[in-house]
């Protein structure tokens, strides 16, 4: 199985949020299935992430992939009433969670909402202080990275 083509995360962040389903996971149930440990060397992981909201919940989804096939796919439905940038960064989040969790020392990300990229980036200021909680604990787990790279990818 090579480099996935394309994944659609926004239509499972979609799906979820459209369709809750009525079993509950908590967020620290391990992941099913064998994740394998990133390696020492310098083996650079791609994450992608979307997240999506209604006026009632939301929902998240994340892929985090590597060349040599390695692939862990997650997504979530959000409880609680939110923005979609709330979702976004709920998304970013989870997958920066689940890449320290993993073991990945290289990560590069590539997100659509340039809103997130920005403010990562250091280029847009927060204008809502609700999402200041979000960039705050994304800039500490950025920095356990050995390198961190993300941009745009419309």
């Amino acid at each position: 199985m090579g480099t996935p083509r394309a994944v659609k995360s926004q239509a499972i962040a979609y799906l979820l949020a459209q369709f809750p389903g009525e079993e509950e996971f908590p967020l620290d149930d391990e992941v099913p299935g064998e994740v394998a440990m990133a390696k020492e060397f310098r083996e650079q992981w791609v994450m992608k992430f979307d997240g999506s909201s209604t006026t009632h919940s939301g929902g998240v989804g994340v892929v985090l992939y590597r060349e040599e096939d390695k692939v862990v796919a997650l997504s979530f439905k959000l409880e609680f009433p939110c923005s979609n940038n709330t979702a976004e960064y709920e998304a970013y989040l989870t997958g920066l969670t689940t890449a320290l969790e993993i073991g990945v020392k290289h990560l590069r990300v590539l997100e659509d909402s340039n809103l997130v990229v920005c403010q990562a980036k250091g280029s847009f200021s927060l204008k809502a202080p609700s999402l200041d909680p979000y960039r705050a604990m994304a800039q500490r787990m950025e920095e356990k990275f050995l390198t961190f790279e993300i941009e745009h990818a419309p």
